[in-house]
């Protein structure tokens, strides 16, 4: 089926890590090429909606994969807790657009925090640190390349990104916002000196898959021959008699 399909495609992209064998359990599966998946789990954020730094914990091998469907969102690591307390902005933060996959492992997956902001809108700027390379590869393919999430749910300067033709598609934009004014949400969409712009990201419903994978139990100890003869012994042993 197409979720079994999914992990093995995950699975793939996993094997390409440089996981210790620390980081995978001990199994045929994951002494190969594939470390596979073997849970899912399935969120649903509404526009505003995020979820607390968190930590995924010991239960999982240490890496996530996370596919992103429908709305963009920007996702951020923290150092700690403390970290992600102080209002400081995070260690990384990474624009996850909808059919995207995030992979991560070793100490971004053990030693640090990951979550999304609670808010209606993201800022998305140079320290995003994947927005400079889609800014530029729409710029360099023309705004003909821009895939409609971006143009559904970025604010941005058009024209910064392609000549005659990004004008015409800003004054579209601008009628559609006219017609759509009521849902409209106000960012502050400045532009940057140098080339990239600064946008806005308007959150849309956005459901993410988490895939995991849990590690098999560890096989049952059998009791040593010493232990199992001694087990014996003290059975078979018969009680002292009494003292006369």
């Amino acid at each position: 089926n197409w979720l079994q399909e999914l992990c093995e495609v995950v699975g793939r992209a996993i094997g390409h890590l440089p996981l210790s064998r620390s980081e995978s359990d001990n199994s045929a599966e994951d002494a190969g090429p594939h470390c596979l998946p073997n849970h899912v789990l399935v969120n649903q954020y509404r526009p505003g909606e995020g979820i607390m730094p968190h930590t995924d914990g010991p239960s999982y091998n240490p890496w996530a994969a996370i596919v992103s469907l429908d709305g963009a969102a920007v996702f951020d690591f923290w150092r700690d807790h403390a970290h992600a307390a102080s209002g400081r902005a995070p260690a990384l933060s990474l624009l996850v657009p909808p059919r995207s996959l995030l992979v991560f492992s070793g100490q971004a997956y053990a030693g640090h925090l990951h979550g999304i902001s609670d808010r209606r809108t993201d800022e998305v700027d140079k320290d995003v640190r994947n927005w400079s390379s889609l800014a530029q590869r729409w710029r360099d393919q023309g705004i003909g390349s821009v895939p409609l999430w971006a143009r559904e749910q970025l604010q941005v300067a058009w024209s910064e990104l392609g000549g005659e033709e990004a004008d015409r598609e800003e004054e579209t934009d601008r009628d559609m916002d006219k017609d759509n004014s009521s849902l409209a949400v106000t960012c502050d969409c400045s532009i940057e000196e140098g080339s990239i712009p600064v946008a806005c990201l308007r959150r849309a419903d956005r459901i993410s898959l988490t895939l995991r994978r849990v590690p098999p139990p560890p096989p049952a100890r059998s009791p040593s021959p010493t232990s199992a003869l001694r087990g014996s012994d003290a059975a078979a042993a018969p009680n002292p008699s009494p003292a006369a």
